[in-house]
């Protein structure tokens, strides 16, 4: 679990989570490079550490999204602080596979209390779901186990990357103590 390395910072291990075409990477190194840049699907998985927010340094590990890799998450469950699970909010076709994919995360024993943020992405497209609506799409408000959260997100624009990030690492680091 989290480790301090000075009075102020605190190290945490952090899981980035999604289904493939969700846009994980690009928001993970839209955060680490302050804007839109161009990436691959991931075929296993990157792990950058963040600058330090609100006192907390994560290393976040981006696991791919196919479903072949999926199935491999669960080998890096262990010492998990946290998870940010990044929605494509413009796929409804997915929403049904998404649940499934949190609620496997929230049933899983290793993962108990560990906090979940939901990142609604894709939020400048004419179609993406709002956070609030997502939220009752994939019923999360059934979700007792897990502290939760559910931002808003577009690496187009830049809206909400900062707040969703932010956000997360409070929650976090307060459940670190």
């Amino acid at each position: 679990m989290g480790k301090t390395f000075s009075k102020e910072n605190v190290y945490a291990k952090i899981l980035f989570l999604g289904l493939e075409d969700s846009g994980k990477t690009t928001l993970l190194y839209n955060k680490i490079m302050n804007g839109n840049i161009t990436t691959v699907a991931t075929d296993s998985h990157n792990i950058e550490i963040l600058p330090p927010i609100e006192g907390l340094s994560m290393a976040v590990w981006d696991l791919g999204g196919h479903k072949s890799i999926r199935r491999r998450w669960e080998d890096h469950f262990d010492g998990t602080d946290g998870i940010i699970f990044v929605v494509d909010s413009a796929n409804q076709r997915r929403f049904i596979e998404v649940k499934d994919e949190l609620f496997k995360l929230f049933d899983n024993d290793v993962l108990n209390g560990v906090p979940i943020c939901v990142i609604a992405h894709k939020q400048d497209l004419p179609d993406a779901e709002s956070p609030n609506d997502l939220v009752d799409l994939i019923d999360m408000r059934e979700v007792v186990s897990h502290e939760w959260r559910v931002f808003g997100t577009s690496t187009v624009t830049g809206t909400g990357i900062d707040t969703a990030f932010n956000n997360f690492a409070m929650l976090v680091k307060r459940n670190l103590k």
